[in-house]
């Protein structure tokens, strides 16, 4: 068998990648050994916020979309099991789904393990298969530390988590950062006892603290124990749970204990029949995502330019454009748009305050809460609000937000960053009244 254009690695940089090659003539064939969707799409964000999303149903108050959310109160165990069933099933449909996209858009996909024998051949269950270029897309795995093996029954990472059959009673963390604590939320709105162990003094310590405050308010009212400066040196496993031990001798014990910190990478069978050599665990890229050999390429986590699903979506999309027309791919992930999926959620766009102070930069503020929107009159989320950082001279720095599903609102917000924008082009925008989106409006009236 022999294809032009081979990609390896069925998650959301290889899934676009192959859709969007399609679209341009290339042909492609997508080689994919488990199920179709990775990290971002079957395993990890998606799953998650899919499940808060239905927790958050259960938990503002009923008849108002952006009331906020109720008293820290576990979910039934009947819910709980019933959200939790229904994520199974509707992820499992995602994977069908992205299968019948790729198969209209005449996208041939291999299940199998694929063993790369050469710079231009690889075998999978006894078939050669031939590629004048490659796409190497496989992403990254959970990276427990030394002392921890998961065995993905009682020390699991997030693929496990978000495919329990049962509710957990109690759950370890192993990392305090974003998944962690997403986790952590997700577990404990449900009724889990959680306890966050993070190696760091202190967690989400990059990021400004009026964002993260409300969130550890909402954990802490959930029963999440967290503990920073609280490395793992072992964790040992019984029949009935897990145990972790720190460094200073601490013990922990849970039902489960679940490994959310660094990430390794997935590399395919026979990688080193390439040549290719990996530099701080990641394949090396330009920016047209190349590798160090001219007709191979390497998107999406694993080659480490910005370890998210949203950015490994558009390197494929863009991969695909530069083999077919010759586009250049480079992106500028500075003003990368990101959210965090817990409730209450946080995100943004740009630099954050503590960036802005560590540089020296001089810069005006205004914040406005959801409240005080005529869009939230009487109804809104009391404590989330919108943020806009600009400079002295009126350039947009940053954008960042606080509240229930703001994740829907950031997706754009990196563009105006990036382009430059000024609080007078803000000001000179229309915006749709009554809505939320208008905080932005009334917070760039108070810099102007």
């Amino acid at each position: 068998m022999h294809t032009d254009l081979l990609i390896l690695g069925g998650g959301p940089a290889g899934y676009y990648c192959a859709l969007q090659g399609a679209r341009q003539g290339l042909k492609p064939i997508l080689v994919e050994k488990d199920a179709l969707g990775g990290t971002g799409l079957r395993w990890g964000c998606l799953p998650v916020k899919y499940m808060m999303d239905r927790i958050r149903a259960h938990k503002t108050r009923q008849g108002l979309w952006n009331s906020g959310l109720t008293h820290a109160k576990p979910l039934a165990d009947t819910i709980a099991l019933e959200i939790m069933s229904d994520c199974r099933q509707t992820m499992a449909d995602v994977s069908r789904r992205m299968g019948e996209v790729l198969a209209t858009e005449g996208v041939k996909v291999l299940f199998g393990n694929p063993v790369i024998t050469s710079t231009n051949q690889l075998e999978m269950d006894g078939t050669k298969i031939t590629f004048k270029k490659l796409v190497l897309a496989t992403g990254t795995q959970a990276s427990p530390p030394p002392g921890v093996v998961i065995d993905g029954n009682r020390i699991i990472t997030h693929r496990e988590a978000v495919n329990l059959k049962e509710l957990p009673a109690s759950l370890l963390i192993l990392g305090g950062d974003v998944e962690g604590l997403e986790f952590a939320s997700l577990f404990s709105e449900m009724g889990t006892r959680v306890t966050v162990l993070e190696m760091l003094p202190q967690m989400l310590a990059g990021m400004d603290d009026d964002l993260t405050r409300p969130l550890f308010n909402r954990l802490k009212a959930n029963g999440v124990s967290l503990h920073g400066s609280a490395p793992v040196a072992s964790v040992s496993v019984s029949a009935s749970g897990a145990k972790a031990v720190t460094v200073d001798g601490c013990v922990f014990d849970a039902d489960f204990a679940l490994v959310a910190m660094a990430r390794r990478p997935v590399l395919p069978d026979g990688i080193e029949k390439t040549g290719l050599t990996l530099i701080n665990e990641r394949i090396q890229v330009d920016d047209n995502c190349k590798t160090q050999l001219d007709h191979i390429y390497c998107i999406g986590d694993l080659n480490g330019r910005m370890e998210m699903a949203h950015a490994a979506l558009q390197q494929g999309i863009l991969l695909a454009d530069h083999l077919a027309k010759g586009t250049p791919v480079s992106w500028p992930y500075g003003p990368l748009p990101r959210a965090m999926f817990t409730l209450p959620q946080n995100g943004g766009a740009g630099m954050q305050e503590k960036e802005l102070q560590d540089q020296g930069t001089p810069y005006r503020k205004a914040v406005v809460r959801w409240a005080d929107t005529w869009r939230g009159a009487g109804q809104a989320d009391q404590d989330g609000f919108l943020k806009v950082l600009a400079g002295i001279d009126g350039t947009l720095l940053g954008i960042w937000m606080v509240g229930n599903e703001i994740s829907e609102q950031i997706g754009l917000m990196g563009m105006l960053l990036e382009q430059g924008a000024t609080v007078n082009d803000l000001k000179r925008q229309l915006f749709v009244h009554p809505t939320f989106s208008e905080a932005l409006l009334q917070a760039v009236l108070q810099l102007s």
